[in-house]
């Protein structure tokens, strides 16, 4: 760990704020609920201006070297510092409070908010981000109105009660499905994968929907590491990817901070386990503990109906090209990396792994037992 500045350096003085700016200058910075992917006023709550500015100390869980949280400093007290490119810059601080004493996801809590905020282009006639219905309008920047909805949710009242149960069973219930970012109905994170393709691929992918923690691309396709990649390019990034979640759920597994992964990988974490277990644990044995999970989660998905029509993003991440900054004219192309995903981790084209695989994995016997469903995979077996 003492030997990645991030982890000693980076991430102790300026938590995870101090990616803000560099995503930002990377054009992968999701503004105005993904309607452009780069911001001119982001130093505004990069981790630089936050430190300087407003954190008092911090902290971090229990017997952790790195202590990334940062603690906003106020006349009441302290509050925790949960994420920054969740909201604009001047209602952070209160944003902060709120969150921390909602116990809010801050993702959800933003990407819900403003899937009822853009401008008239967001959506599509006739319906208006200013509706005539009393209680149920909001615009960007309406910094008070955002902190009074914040509350409502918090207490499931009014139209925080509406807002509470999730950006994509809002917009459906408002007729414009489309205007929620999710995948899966989890909010997708702070990374436009128009700036980043692998992002895109990895949200599509993840068993749980939209998420950076089930095989994170930033490091490959932003930090350089392992080793720095064409964050623009759609060939070649499926392996890497792979590794990435087979790393992801072996973490999980053991119960690791997915920022260790910055300084070690399998081979420690395999370490680790044969000083737990006793018995001789490789680094492909470790992966492979990843793999088993990834597999066993897919195999799940796939009894509950889940299908590769749900491996996929908005549509406006696909069919809407970014109007100005680094990633300028591009959309994911998502159909030629999942085909390449789908070949590399042994599943036939519609997403279901193959016999052989599930076989390989030790999986046959837990697979067989599984609840009865509509997936593809149980038709495919009994074929």
């Amino acid at each position: 760990m003492e030997a990645n500045p991030l982890l000693t350096r980076a991430l102790p003085a300026f938590g995870t704020a101090v990616l803000m700016e560099l995503v930002n200058r990377a054009g992968a910075l999701p503004v105005r609920n993904f309607q452009a992917s780069q911001w001119d006023e982001a130093s505004l709550v990069s981790g630089e201006t936050l430190s300087e500015r407003f954190v008092k100390g911090r902290g971090g869980c229990f017997g952790c070297r790195v202590r990334c949280t940062g603690w906003l400093g106020s006349e009441r007290g302290r509050w925790r510092h949960l994420s920054t490119r969740a909201c604009g810059p001047w209602a952070l601080i209160v944003v902060s409070q709120i969150w921390t004493s909602l116990s809010k996801p801050t993702v959800f809590v933003a990407s819900t908010a403003w899937t009822r905020s853009p401008p008239e282009r967001q959506l599509r006639a006739p319906w208006s981000c200013r509706s005539t219905v009393p209680g149920r309008t909001i615009t960007f920047g309406d910094g008070p109105r955002l902190l009074d909805l914040l509350g409502q949710m918090g207490r499931v009242e009014g139209f925080g009660a509406e807002l509470a149960r999730g950006s994509a069973r809002l917009a459906e219930e408002w007729g414009h499905p489309d205007v929620a970012m999710h995948v899966k109905r989890l909010e997708l994170p702070a990374y436009d994968p128009r700036g980043m393709a692998g992002q895109g691929l990895g949200y599509a992918t993840s068993n749980r929907g939209a998420c950076h923690l089930r095989g994170n691309m930033l490091g490959p396709e932003i930090l350089g590491v392992p080793k720095l990649v064409d964050r623009f390019a759609t060939k070649g990034k499926s392996g890497l990817l792979i590794n990435l979640q087979h790393v992801a759920a072996l973490f999980d597994s053991v119960g690791l901070c997915k920022f260790m992964g910055f300084g070690f990988g399998e081979e420690v974490v395999g370490r680790l386990l044969e000083a737990m277990l006793g018995e001789e644990i490789r680094s492909q044995d470790a992966l492979q503990i990843g793999e088993r999970v990834w597999n066993l989660e897919r195999l799940w998905n796939l009894a509950a109906g889940f299908t590769r029509a749900d491996d996929t993003l908005p549509s406006r991440l696909l069919q809407e090209p970014v109007a100005h900054g680094p990633a300028a004219g591009r959309v994911v192309e998502l159909a030629p990396m999942l085909d390449e995903y789908y070949r590399a981790r042994g599943w036939d084209g519609d997403g279901c792994p193959s016999v052989d695989k599930v076989d390989s994995l030790g999986l046959s016997e837990i697979a067989g037992k599984r609840p009865p469903g509509p997936g593809a995979w149980a038709r495919a077996r009994a074929a």
